[in-house]
């Protein structure tokens, strides 16, 4: 093999690989134990994954999840990931392997940030830089603390990880020049965006405007397209229209599910927007910015995307000129000045992101609160800095360059005399002695986020980050020096340097927290194939219970409500039966598990005057079939009288008897109900949104003639 194909191969792939050696521990057990990612990551989105494996390979779309909060939509649910592409090979694998555990569930994870770090490479690379600068900035970046503390949200590593793709495609397509070109990286920008609006966490989708706003600054300005690629791309008006082409059809593809989530949305707690003190909460501010560049204790988690002193170390001195070549009469203000559009760029971008993050405390966010569509949706505004990591990776490989242009080149053509011939040292040592003093201040006054209180060890070791941030300045220091002395300029010295390098940033990023900021220890567990069919109908049998709040992957079903989440009018239901909690057990089938009744009327003044009623006609159905979506029954009515499912209504709900719709009444504001006359029927409750249940019966055509 060429050296020219190794280094066209090995760095990306180095590149790909990184984030599951460096985050190892959280994919390989050892002695049966491993590092489990904590918060949301086991409760919430786990259970969701192989609900859905199990369904895809029986070749059916699961499109209601009964085995939470008494009925909830599954395939809108943005936590279900129910249309991201990667579900496929996942569903191979599920088949294959038997099932899907939690560790299969955060190498899944793990893979998001691998497909970040990789986009983020092969991104940069358009740029022209030297492979070594590429990875040294994809390194850096990719497992910051913003992408690694996203982790605990598996759907937003995986909303970030197509980023850097995205851009990717934009830049080929303004750099294109043929039909071919075009449309291959048309498509690509189709599929970068389709896994973005399917990755299920929806926040992502308008963060991405965040990005890709000021960066068409830099492709639509020729000043811009000249210093940044060295090249001005000429008629920008074809590639627009392409960029364009493609962003609408997958648009267009994704908006039914879209408008769907956004329905499912409007019927939850808080999420429907308008709410100012839901969308300001989880504050984040100018100390925490600090924080995240500076000393991670003290700043909140939601936010953080410290990348390492040294890294900071890098970019500083490019902004302010420390890299810059000094030639005979040059002035320190006009190195300051050097490229002066180009760091005032990125310097804008940087504070519009973090104007936007202060929430309650800036101006810009209140006007965009105001104006912009779905943004009163959101909430928890600091995790917008995802969008900061690739302006950071490009300043950082803009930076990284200068930095071995310079120890390649130091004091070629120079004139100037004394002091000022060690500018990059007495710049780099100012800039570390300002890192150092906002360091110890923040660590001796105690400043401590508000995700760090709980972790008390933590806080007391923070001064490691004091300690490898000094080592990285030293490191840097002592380099810039020999570089004085005797050029940097062969590859055999330049590439153990950015080794050195790498390791001193990992190690920053290493210390205290381990890398991702949730985590506990776990035993290993097998896998098994969970045959959700099966479980769903064993489930009208089985006692729920209200102490729980997520999917269930047992035939126990789940009552209780998660924050924010789940329907309004069920909250609103137990909210106002919460004096009639032993009546609403039974009915809710915490006592012996039943959830089909069938009474009089459904206009009862009280649970308990409902249980009287209905307990006149005990054993009145046979269950025929049930899958979820889908309750079909037997129904002897020995009186003109309602067929009650207590499982929550949604506007897709359908019922049929006797083969012909009925109309779906409300039972207590929030359970099914149909009306019917004395005598047997055939009776059916059908979950059928209009588009997605086509998709279904497709796959069920599908599937029925395989079987022939």
């Amino acid at each position: 093999m060429s050296k020219n194909t190794i280094q066209r191969w090995l760095p990306p792939l180095i590149a790909f690989i990184w984030p599951f050696l460096f985050f190892i521990r959280f994919i390989i057990p050892i002695n049966g134990h491993y590092q489990a990612i904590g918060n949301d990551f086991s409760t919430v989105y786990y259970p969701s994954k192989p609900y859905l494996l199990d369904r895809l390979i029986h070749l059916t779309i699961p499109l209601w999840s009964p085995a939470e909060a008494a009925g909830y939509p599954f395939y809108s649910s943005p936590i279900a990931q129910v249309f991201y592409p990667l579900n496929l090979p996942l569903a191979f694998f599920y088949k294959l392997a038997g099932g899907f555990s939690l560790l299969d569930y955060q190498v899944y994870t793990i893979l998001g940030l691998a497909i970040f770090s990789l986009g983020l490479y092969l991104w940069l690379k358009t740029f022209g830089y030297n492979w070594r600068v590429i990875l040294f900035a994809t390194l850096c970046i990719s497992v910051s603390f913003k992408i690694s503390e996203t982790s605990r949200f598996p759907n937003s590593v995986h909303e970030a990880a197509w980023y850097p793709w995205i851009l990717l495609a934009v830049t080929c397509i303004f750099r294109s020049i043929t039909v071919k070109q075009w449309i291959g990286y048309g498509l690509l920008l189709f599929f970068a965006l389709y896994c973005l609006f399917t990755a299920g966490y929806p926040y992502f989708i308008l963060y991405l405007l965040f990005l890709i706003g000021p960066y068409l600054l830099a492709l639509l300005i020729p000043g811009l397209q000249k210093r940044f690629w060295g090249v001005e791309f000429g008629n920008i008006l074809r590639p627009f229209l392409v960029m364009l082409a493609s962003a609408f059809s997958v648009l267009l593809v994704c908006l039914p599910y879209l408008l769907n989530m956004q329905e499912l949305l409007k019927q939850t707690a808080s999420r429907g927007g308008g709410t100012w003190i839901y969308a300001t909460s989880h504050e984040f501010t100018f100390i925490n910015t600090l924080g995240s560049l500076l000393f991670p204790p003290a700043t909140s988690a939601e936010g953080l995307y410290f990348f390492g002193v040294l890294g900071l170390l890098f970019i500083l001195l490019y902004l302010l000129g420390g890299f810059a070549k000094i030639q005979a009469g040059t002035t320190f203000l006009s190195a300051l000045l050097e490229d002066r559009w180009v760091k005032l760029y990125f310097i804008l971008w940087f504070i519009l992101i973090s104007l936007v993050t202060y929430g309650k405390y800036s101006i810009l966010f209140a006007v965009l609160w105001k104006t912009v569509p779905f943004f009163q949706q959101l909430r928890v505004w600091g995790r917008l800095n995802i969008v900061l990591l690739p302006v950071l990776a490009w300043i950082l490989a803009i930076s990284y360059s200068q930095f071995e242009r310079l120890v390649s080149e130091r004091n070629e053509g120079l004139q100037v005399k004394g002091i000022a011939r060690w500018r990059p040292e007495i710049t780099l040592s100012a800039i570390y002695l300002c890192v150092l003093s906002i360091q110890i201040f923040l660590y001796v006054s105690h400043t401590v986020g508000e995700s760090w209180i709980h972790h008390v060890a933590w806080v007391q070791n923070s001064y490691a980050y004091i300690v490898l941030g000094g080592i990285a300045f030293l490191t840097l220091l002592t380099i810039l020096i020999i570089s004085f002395y005797r050029k940097i300029n062969n590859n055999r010295v330049l590439f153990p340097v950015l080794i050195g390098l790498v390791i001193i940033s990992a190690s920053e990023k290493m210390v205290v927290v381990g890398g991702i900021f949730w985590q506990k220890d776990m035993t290993t567990r097998g896998r098994v194939e969970l045959k959700i069919h099966e479980v769903d109908l064993l489930a009208l049998g089985r006692n729920r219970k209200d102490d729980c709040f997520e999917i269930s992957l047992t035939p126990t079903f789940c009552l209780q409500l998660e924050p924010n989440w789940h329907y309004n009018r069920y909250r609103d239901f137990l909210a106002r039966t919460e004096n009639e909690k032993d009546a609403r057990d039974v009915l809710l089938g915490k006592v012996d598990g039943n959830r089909l009744f069938f009474s009089q009327k459904i206009d009862s003044p009280s649970i308990q005057a409902f249980l009287d009623d209905a307990g006149r006609y005990p054993a009145f159905s046979q269950v025929e079939t049930y899958t979820g979506d889908d309750l079909a029954l037997k129904v002897k009515a020995p009186v003109d009288g309602y067929v009650s499912f207590i499982d929550n209504w949604d506007k897709d709900w359908k019922a049929f008897v006797d083969g012909q719709p009925v109309p779906i009444e409300l039972l207590f504001g929030t359970f099914k109900s149909i009306k019917l006359k004395a005598g047997e029927h055939e009776v059916l409750f059908s979950y059928q949104p209009p588009l997605f249940r086509k998709i279904d019966d497709i796959i069920g055509g599908f599937k029925a003639y395989l079987s022939k």
